[in-house]
């Protein structure tokens, strides 16, 4: 059997955007769009950069306590190909610095 790769790709953005889809599920998503390397819609993730609900990993680990905008942002950067400093991990301000980047990117897009 087939896997419909396109039907995939757009399952696996429409989960992400979802709004009433848990936060947890949503970074585990974008972890699975960067692992197929979705990178056509990225800029559909966009609207994620302002959703700051606060994903709690479990079992839980204080430097992991990242909001949905912080996961869309690592996906982002990596679906672009960006570089990131082991810092992005355990320090807010470079998340906050990589969404920017990315809201600069947007700017520069047709």
């Amino acid at each position: 059997q087939k896997l419909d790769a396109g039907g995939l790709v757009k399952t696996l953005y429409d989960i992400a955007l979802d709004r009433k889809t848990e936060g947890v599920k949503r970074g585990i998503v974008l972890n699975a769009i960067c692992e197929v390397s979705a990178k056509d819609r990225v800029g559909d993730l966009l609207p994620l950069l302002d959703e700051t609900v606060v994903i709690v990993p479990t079992p839980r680990h204080p430097d992991w306590d990242w909001r949905l905008c912080d996961h869309a942002a690592s996906a982002m950067g990596r679906l672009l190909g960006w570089e990131f400093d082991g810092k992005l991990v355990t320090e807010p301000a470079q998340r906050e610095k990589l969404i920017n980047k990315l809201r600069n990117w947007a700017k520069s897009q047709p």
